[in-house]
């Protein structure tokens, strides 16, 4: 079976992890991934072995921005998949569904849809009455795939399960369970302090800076900030002004993941929890944790 994976963003830790467990089930595996970066520096060097295409973009942030370059990058992957005729369309994210739809019309391709964060919930929260309008569009979207794959079984049982549609589509709960074998060379080391550890994405600035303050006059705690991503260059500016914080930025997943939790005491994954995915998702970082059996700080009124 020809597979292609399509993501509407950079290859993250999870979507290298969807590609090579589905390079084991299929001899004929390519993936398409749109350059969206906003803030995160990951790449594709750590998928071997099959076939990736990379789209460009600008990464605007501009909604209008977005919607042009989510159509010149639909014409660009449908194009792709008329090229290279896959038998079944994995996706993630839920801009790649334009393209996938367009392709199962022309070719009957059967489409698995991967809900890693409830599509645009941020945005939508934010837009009142047309937000809700527009969350009942994205939900036909999602309902418009033939199979559903959820990273948190709260997107289904809190979330989608109050849709009706749910009860006429096939689903499967896939939770972001790291691969062991980054974490073989894992080791708990001795700590002249104590160090909390943020790691993975940054995006959140009040949530880190909350953390900065709240342990700026302790001598015996540092801070460990692993990652990039949006808010990342906020946060290294302000970082500057404590003396017990320090960044790594960008790093390799493989290579380094085992090494970085080997230096953290503390797990630090505090969201806002005023929104509604961040009530629902269970992060990279609780697998992580438990993985390393490392105690995880998280918000209070969120499923994580």
């Amino acid at each position: 079976m020809r597979i292609a994976f399509v993501s509407s963003s950079v290859p993250k830790p999870r979507t290298i992890k969807r590609v090579n467990s589905l390079s084991k089930v299929s001899n004929s595996l390519f993936a398409i991934f749109w350059e969206r970066k906003h803030g995160y520096d990951y790449s594709a060097k750590e998928i071997e072995g099959i076939d990736v295409v990379r789209l460009k973009t600008s990464s605007r942030g501009n909604l209008l921005c977005r919607t042009a370059e989510t159509h010149r990058l639909s014409r660009l992957t449908y194009s792709t998949l008329v090229e290279k005729k896959p038998d079944l369309l994995y996706i993630s994210g839920i801009e790649a569904m334009f393209s996938a739809l367009k392709y199962r019309e022309h070719c009957g391709t059967k489409i698995i849809l991967e809900i890693a964060d409830l599509p645009a919930s941020a945005t939508i929260e934010r837009l009142g009455y047309f937000g809700k309008f527009l969350s009942n569009k994205i939900d036909k979207l999602v309902f418009s795939a033939n199979g559903l794959v959820f990273t948190s079984p709260y997107f289904l049982w809190n979330y989608y399960a109050t849709k009706k549609e749910v009860s006429t589509i096939d689903y499967f709960i896939y939770e972001n369970l790291p691969n062991r074998e980054h974490f073989v060379a894992f080791r708990k080391k001795p700590h002249q302090k104590f160090v909390i550890g943020f790691v993975g994405g940054v995006r959140h600035y009040d949530s880190l800076i909350a953390l900065f303050e709240a342990c700026k006059d302790f001598e015996d705690v540092e801070i460990l900030v692993a990652g990039v991503g949006p808010a990342y260059n906020a946060v290294l500016e302000s970082a500057k002004a404590y003396r017990n914080v320090t960044l790594t930025g960008p790093y390799s997943y493989s290579e380094s993941i085992a090494d970085i939790y080997s230096s953290v005491d503390l797990v630090y994954s505090v969201y806002p929890s005023d929104r509604l995915n961040n009530q629902l998702a269970l992060p990279n970082k609780l697998y992580e944790a438990i993985v390393c059996e490392i105690p995880i700080l998280v918000s209070e009124d969120t499923k994580l």
